[in-house]
């Protein structure tokens, strides 16, 4: 049986409502909206995240209903009102400009093992339609197998291949290790923040993703890996993995997934329900019951901002809905003030604040 996790969850609904799911996410949100009645309340909540932007933009409102949905087809019915003609999510896509300026005064840079700094690039992407082509760099003698670091800064990400075709990518606020040339035995990377590795498979070489909570090891497989906020997760979409942590050794499945607990410190392993990019690499973030403290440190790095709570209590609010990297910060803020009934404005310092 799938353990239900209500922040897989929401991003299926997501993935379902803009008819990206597969057959077996469709057929087990389906399965959930009639039987679950946390996925019918998790379902409103995306509703109503709707239904203020909705009406931002002159369309009728739609109320939060005051209990759960009743049954299957109210919110079937729902489902395909938002789904006819132009949903109201890709009228908001069309109609919402690009980034702030700010955004193009950061850059991604590689800083080469012999001490030179390249600049690589700084126009933000909704998402990762095309690899990047990594400048052609010679390293002489030693330098050529010491580990290059690319930084990712916060507003940014990046996407390539590494030297034996595995493709990476990267996301915002991320720091990757890599040499020019992997050794006879084994390739090795490094990662601070969070990476998607799309394994190159090569049975004599395994490839290991090295963070300072564990390592990841895997042959040719899919993976995502982050470290954000000093922990550690990683999701396994196809292959096989192995999760290194001091003297322990746990091997994951396809739709298994390891994290670090943040009380007792031990590695734990579960299951989800998703075989498919994870939702970042396509520029969709999702949140379902997450403090407003942990969504707005999901903000922070995806549009390179510093939001204050003017009030504590404020922080501890919880927020569900999604967001979408092409939108401006703007939508998001507008989302939490119709939800949670805060008010945000830009100080001087060109900081958010909620109040």
């Amino acid at each position: 049986m799938v353990h239900f996790d209500p922040d897989e969850f929401i991003e299926l609904l997501v993935k379902y409502h803009d008819g990206e799911a597969s057959k077996q996410e469709a057929r087990y949100v389906e399965q959930q909206l009639k039987e679950n009645e946390r996925a019918r309340s998790l379902w409103e909540d995306v509703l109503f995240t709707f239904a203020a932007e909705d009406e931002k933009n002159g369309h009728a409102p739609v109320k939060r209903p005051k209990r759960p949905l009743p049954h299957w087809l109210a919110a079937a019915a729902i489902l395909l009102l938002l789904i006819a003609g132009d949903t109201l999510y890709h009228v908001l896509h069309r109609q919402q400009p690009t980034f702030r300026s700010a955004h193009y005064e950061k850059s991604i840079i590689l800083q080469l093992a012999d001490g030179r700094i390249i600049q690589l690039g700084n126009k933000p992407s909704d998402s990762f339609p095309h690899l990047a082509k990594m400048p052609a760099i010679h390293v002489e003698g030693k330098y050529a197998r010491q580990p290059n670091t690319l930084i990712v800064p916060r507003g940014l990400s990046y996407a390539f291949k590494l030297p034996d075709s595995t493709t990476v990518y990267i996301n915002a606020a991320t720091d990757i290790k890599f040499p020019f040339a992997f050794n006879a035995s084994r390739r090795e990377v490094e990662v601070e923040g969070e990476a998607y590795f799309d394994v190159a498979p090569d049975p004599s070489r395994p490839f290991v993703v090295h963070t300072k909570h564990a390592d990841v090891i895997a042959l040719g497989t899919s993976f995502d890996v982050s470290t954000y906020d000093n922990q550690f997760r990683t999701t396994l979409l196809t292959g096989a993995v192995v999760v290194m942590e001091k003297n322990r050794m746990i091997q994951l499945s396809p739709g298994q997934l390891a994290f670090k607990d943040l009380q007792s410190g031990e590695l734990v392993v579960d299951t989800f329900i998703k075989d498919s990019l994870p939702g970042w690499v396509n520029g969709r973030y999702v949140f379902s019951k997450k403090t407003l403290k942990e969504v707005c440190g999901t903000i922070e790095r995806l549009y390179d901002v510093e939001i204050v709570f003017d009030k504590p209590e404020i922080a501890q609010q919880r927020y569900s809905g999604a967001v979408y990297k092409k939108e401006k910060v703007e939508v998001f803020l507008e989302n939490v003030a119709k939800t949670l009934r805060v008010k945000w404005y830009w100080d001087e310092e060109k900081k958010i604040h909620l109040k």
